[in-house]
């Protein structure tokens, strides 16, 4: 009797404490709520609740905290925020001051311009490079974003580089990709270095030399920018459809079918989406362990099964085209035969945490015994 009350409040305590937790979390987005009322409920929480154990989120109340307290200081209110405070008050003080161009006068580089060791830490200083693109008609044409260092290209294979979004109100590019018809039309996220924030879509149509801000942008969707926490993890266009293109967000997937002059979010919750290799209306997508696969070129999702894990990746190759493979943090490889109905089990391997959230997975085009996996420290 003793061991059945243990375990009934054990059971009752733990959605209390999650919910608890769960509750000053939700308030972070709710800008209803004053910035130090939700720190003053954080801080009731953890005086109640170990901080030091493994997932309490108290890093991530911290890290909130520190990003957000100098926008609403010193009152805490974080209503009609202007999601352009940041850019317009960069222009004012550039009207009033000089040009951004001489902020470079006086600067030498000292490096370091090279990493050759890795101690253990998943930043050796040099930077993270955290998306590309490469040209299909020209293989020395790429476009590299960085996490804090915007976008950057070569025309020359890599033997020199060219940035172009310096000046632009925010540092980080996390993602690329260009029309399949004209690779000089390009679009990028443009998003906060420190807190991955989005301050929208930017196309250039001169190859990456020059930017204007899309229509996908903070003021148009009323998320993005000082005050919100919305972010894009990846803009790409259809491989052949053209002014299609999809952009995953934490709002979920938007489609877009006029080169983002207007845009659909998508119902169903999606992590990670890629397209058939040979098909143009078949895409397929997962979110936690629940697969789900398209027939319309992305405007409707059905589930098409429960996979046996949660991937962390996805390849496709065109060597056999309704196949999918999927790689899991948790055990290894599976692949399916049959667009996802079915997953069988190929390989075991041990995958790093560094790997997991900042690595890549790609399966040879042309020869599916050929596999790539890689990850910050391997």
């Amino acid at each position: 009797m003793k061991k059945l009350l243990l375990i009934l409040l054990v059971v009752a305590f733990i959605p209390f404490n999650s919910f608890c937790q769960r509750d000053y979390e939700l308030m972070f987005n709710d800008y209803s709520i004053n910035f130090y009322d939700v720190c003053n409920k954080a801080d009731e929480y953890f005086k109640e609740n170990d901080k030091n154990i493994r997932g309490s989120g108290w890093k991530k109340y911290q890290r909130w905290r520190n990003a957000n307290e100098y926008k609403y200081y010193p009152d805490g209110n974080r209503k009609n925020i202007d999601p352009y405070f940041t850019v317009n008050s960069y222009k004012d003080f550039i009207s009033n001051n000089f040009s951004p161009v001489n902020l470079l006068n006086g600067w030498k580089e000292l490096g370091p311009v090279i990493v050759d060791s890795c101690n253990g830490g998943y930043n050796p200083g040099l930077g993270r490079v955290v998306c590309f693109y490469v040209d299909p008609a020209n293989e020395d044409n790429i476009c590299l974003g960085s996490r804090s260092g915007g976008f950057w290209k070569t025309n020359n294979g890599g033997n020199t580089w060219d940035n172009s979004t310096d000046f632009l109100f925010a540092s980080g590019v996390n993602t690329i990709d260009a029309s399949p018809t004209n690779s000089d039309s390009i679009l990028i996220n443009v998003q906060d270095a420190s807190n991955g924030i989005s301050h929208g879509i930017y196309r250039s149509i001169d190859a990456g030399d020059t930017w204007n801000v899309t229509n996908f942008n903070p003021t148009n969707l009323g998320l993005g920018g000082l005050g919100s926490y919305f972010y894009i993890s990846r803009i790409a266009y259809h491989p052949t459809i053209p002014n299609l293109i999809f952009i995953r967000t934490s709002n979920g997937l938007y489609r877009s079918d006029d080169n983002l002059q207007s845009w659909n979010l998508i119902p169903t919750t999606i992590s990670k989406f890629e397209f058939h290799p040979n098909n143009p209306n078949i895409m397929y997508a997962y979110s936690g362990n629940s697969f789900y696969i398209s027939n319309d070129a992305g405007s409707s999702f059905n589930l098409q099964s429960t996979m046996p894990v949660a991937p962390s990746f996805i390849s496709l190759s065109s060597d056999c085209s309704n196949c999918i493979y999927l790689l899991s943090s948790y055990d290894g490889m599976w692949k399916s035969l049959d667009q996802g109905v079915n997953f069988t089990f190929m390989d075991s391997c041990i995958i790093p945490s560094y790997a997991n959230w900042k690595g890549g997975f790609a399966v040879n085009d042309i020869d599916t015994s050929n596999i790539i996996y890689g990850g910050t420290e391997i």
